[in-house]
């Protein structure tokens, strides 16, 4: 799952993280979406425009890759 960060809400990348966890509950999804929510806060606060966030289940549903970026070289 990607999100262009500049047209996404923060509210549906979170829910993006719930969709992506559905056969998980309790502290995992709760803990993926909160590093989500503040990775994407971050981005969105201290980052420069196109700003991104990809989303994917890896190793058979066992991790979560969670990345955000930006264009600013800091």
């Amino acid at each position: 799952m990607a999100y262009d960060l500049e047209a996404t809400p923060s509210r549906d990348v979170r829910s993006g993280v719930r969709d992506l966890l559905v056969h998980y509950s309790g502290l995992t999804v709760d803990d993926a979406v909160l590093v989500t929510d503040e990775l994407v806060s971050n981005a969105n606060r201290h980052g420069d425009a196109p700003r991104a966030c990809r989303l994917e289940l890896r190793d058979e549903g066992k991790r979560l890759l969670i990345e955000v970026d930006d264009s600013s070289s800091h």
